[in-house]
């Protein structure tokens, strides 16, 4: 198993010294072997009908611009397929005042065949398998817990259209670091649709007595 880890320290003057340690490692975690034959072979699929248009395009004339879209879309499914295996893991210090707070966070995909998206979002005559993401969140201020959940899509729910409530994944994670207007900490994520353009912002604000709120914004 490879391993990389990144390392970077980023310090900016706000009217508070605000120091920011973040760690992103990225691992690997097993699949199963039903999951790595579902996408293959779904691709697989996808690759021979783009074949195909192509064939038939310089055959029969089908609009370049429909083959682009094709090649967009499978790559766009590609690097949702190569997230599965991936972990996100920030280990980050922020100096606020007097107190000491750490942000542990883990985003991870469950791996768990929770999305069936209808084919009617692809160019394709079969839907698209896919799987939910979650993250793990813990923040403590001067060593003593204030907060500690798994975030995941239904977090959301107010927020989101029948749609993304359905065929959403949680997408796309960054820490933003600390508000120092509202004394919050600001966690943002996509949820969309996999491989399309079906999605809507979602942001976790955490203050630094544990309350959180969400937000589209």
């Amino acid at each position: 198993m490879k391993m990389k880890t990144y390392n970077f320290t980023f310090v900016k003057k706000y009217p508070l010294l605000l120091f920011l340690s973040i760690t992103i490692t990225t691992s690997c975690i097993e699949q199963t072997k039903k999951g790595e034959s579902e996408n293959t072979s779904q691709m697989n699929k996808e690759e021979d009908s783009i074949n195909k248009k192509e064939e038939d395009s310089e055959n029969n004339g089908i609009d370049p611009e429909e083959l682009f879209f094709l090649e967009q879309q499978k790559k766009a499914k590609e690097k949702i397929i190569s997230m599965y295996d991936s972990i996100i893991a920030i280990d980050t210090i922020l100096n606020v005042d007097n107190d000491k707070i750490q942000i542990k966070f883990k985003y991870y995909c469950l791996l768990d065949s929770g999305l069936r998206v209808p084919q009617k979002y692809y160019d394709s005559k079969e839907p698209f398998l896919s799987h939910n993401f979650a993250s793990d969140l813990e923040i403590l201020k001067n060593t003593k817990r204030i907060y500690s959940k798994t975030i995941d899509k239904e977090m959301f729910k107010s927020i989101l259209f029948e749609e993304l409530n359905e065929y959403g994944a949680l997408l796309f994670p960054s820490f933003k670091g600390l508000d120092t207007e509202n004394k919050e900490l600001v966690f943002h994520f996509s949820i969309t649709i996999p491989a399309t353009d079906v999605g809507k912002s979602a942001t976790l604000y955490v203050g630094l007595e544990g309350e959180d709120r969400i937000s589209q914004y």
